[in-house]
């Protein structure tokens, strides 16, 4: 596809947005998007607007989170739930139909055990305070654990809506290897100012685990007051995007990383991720088919050198 061009109309909308995957390094992409002069992304982290909230506001409210943009910047967002939520090609379809799709892909086992450790510390969505090991949480939500990791299932519903040249694909791998190149492929390919070099060019944040022990049930505890008592009721007084406004502002997630949690991930069990990685080979194969990207890597018949 061609360069994008700023939006001329009075309302300012994007003309890229970031669907995901989750855990596939989306935060990090958006802050190098966003440092460019050139490219207006919204305060807010992720708007989520085309998943839960869609039903319940007006598509001018999705136009307030880009108020601020400057006339002939590109505009864009990032909503990393975007992709595994079944209504959202439609939705976005409808009004955004020509917009360019960000989609970031990852090796489903490593999204799979990423995505673990970031869904205990919320308690499993509130659902379970028990913080349960790997094999444990993925009898007890295997649909939270799963389901954002079938990758090539979720693109090719997308496709049913947008062609596969509206997408601009980044791969994990390639962030890993040369994050600045990547960076500048993204600039080039939305029509930016491809040599631009964000003054924080850094890699992919890690992850963090939970200290364990009293810490690790402190943690849980606090998370499940917060959300039930504070965040949720002020959702639902004011609208969604205030708690989560007050939640980036106030630094929370990175005040209780730097208590309650470490960097890293313990080792998991060998046996457990060949067992998770062959459930992933079919909808790998689908994913190669639609990418034409080598995964034997990701497959459970690889054989490392």
């Amino acid at each position: 596809m061609t360069s994008l061009k700023p939006m001329t109309t009075a309302a300012q909308l994007p003309t890229f947005i970031g669907i995901g995957a989750l855990k596939a390094a989306t935060t990090w992409l958006s802050d190098q998007l966003m440092a460019h002069p050139d490219i207006y992304l919204p305060p807010i982290q992720e708007t989520h607007f085309f998943g839960y909230p869609y039903p319940e506001h007006a598509f001018t409210h999705y136009e307030t989170f880009f108020k601020e943009a400057r006339p002939g910047q590109l505009i864009g967002e990032f909503s990393s739930d975007y992709l595994d939520t079944p209504e959202v090609p439609a939705r976005i379809k409808k009004h955004l139909p020509e917009t360019r799709l960000i989609l970031m892909l990852r090796d489903p086992v490593d999204l799979v055990q990423s995505n673990y450790w970031h869904l205990l510390r919320q308690n499993f969505k509130c659902r379970d305070t028990s913080q349960p090991d790997l094999a444990t949480a993925l009898q007890r939500h295997e649909a939270l654990l799963i389901q954002p990791a079938r990758l090539g299932f979720h693109l090719s519903k997308w496709l049913e809506h947008f062609p596969l040249d509206q997408f601009i694909l980044v791969w994990h791998e390639d962030i890993r290897s040369d994050s600045s190149a990547v960076v500048k492929r993204l600039y080039r390919e939305l029509g930016v100012d491809p040599d631009f070099t964000p003054a924080t060019q850094t890699a992919a944040r890690g992850g963090v685990s939970p200290r364990g022990g009293w810490s690790g049930r402190t943690y849980s505890w606090l998370y499940q007051m917060a959300v039930v008592r504070g965040l949720g009721p002020l959702s639902r007084r004011w609208n969604y995007a205030t708690p989560l406004a007050i939640v980036q502002k106030l630094k929370l997630r990175q005040m209780a990383e730097r208590v309650f949690f470490k960097k890293g991930y313990p080792t998991p069990d060998p046996q457990l991720l060949a067992d998770l990685r062959s459930r992933f080979d079919q909808d790998i194969n689908l994913l190669e088919e639609l990418t034409g990207r080598d995964l034997s890597k990701w497959k459970s018949t690889h054989t490392p050198v």
